[in-house]
């Protein structure tokens, strides 16, 4: 039961991370203007910090799910 959940938390994390990469990398237009980059760097950095914060998630979920074998 265990391995079902941590192999799942995994799947979904890793899912989420991609998707959150994803929104910082494409999502946010990043503008010429040097005082609009500032600001446009700080908001794709709080969405690539979720996006680390969700890979570590997974990364120890798969090592749950190794451990359970």
């Amino acid at each position: 039961m265990a391995k079902d959940i941590a192999s799942w938390v995994a799947l979904i994390s890793a899912g989420l991370s991609a998707l959150l990469g994803l929104y910082a990398a494409v999502g946010i237009d990043v503008r010429d203007n040097i005082d609009a980059f500032i600001g446009d760097i700080q908001r794709q950095s709080h969405w690539a910090a979720w996006a680390a914060a969700t890979a570590g998630i997974s990364v120890l979920a798969q090592a749950a799910d190794k451990w359970l074998k």
